[in-house]
């Protein structure tokens, strides 16, 4: 498979394997690659700061969604897939966080760290605002 540059439909052809097979893997794979592409170029005009929410995690996820269903698999068994899948791409990081979280006194700076980190992640330059209900930590 080419080079995607987006690790969410790079890792999902194994776990389809695991699941469906080699052909249908594959199958849903190729949908899932073109709607991915769709959802890209329909919303190409929106600002960088939106990638990290959109473009490595919502529409991969909603392509292999839509792939998965027009390849015949029922809604709810490609949600239950999907959810297993992310849990999946997520037990790495889970154990590193459980492993710093164990250093004496770190745990206290996590709120601190978070407060500075979320205006880049949630703010107005990566789509949140007022308007629309604001960021969730004011100064």
């Amino acid at each position: 498979m080419r080079r995607l540059h987006n690790k969410y439909l790079e890792q999902l052809p194994s776990q389809l394997v695991k699941a469906y097979g080699e052909e249908k893997a594959a199958s849903i794979m190729k949908r899932a690659i073109g709607h991915f592409g769709e959802l890209c170029r329909e919303n190409a005009d929106e600002p960088k700061a939106y990638d990290m929410h959109t473009k490595k995690r919502i529409y991969p996820a909603i392509a292999a969604f839509m792939a998965m269903t027009r390849e015949g698999i029922p809604r709810q068994e490609a949600v239950d897939f999907l959810c297993g899948y992310y849990r999946w791409r997520s037990e790495n990081a889970a154990a590193m966080i459980g492993k710093i979280m164990k250093v004496p006194g770190l745990y206290r700076l996590v709120p601190t760290l978070f407060k500075k980190m979320t205006p880049n992640m949630f703010g107005e330059s990566a789509g949140s605002s007022q308007a629309r209900g604001g960021c969730f930590l004011r100064s």
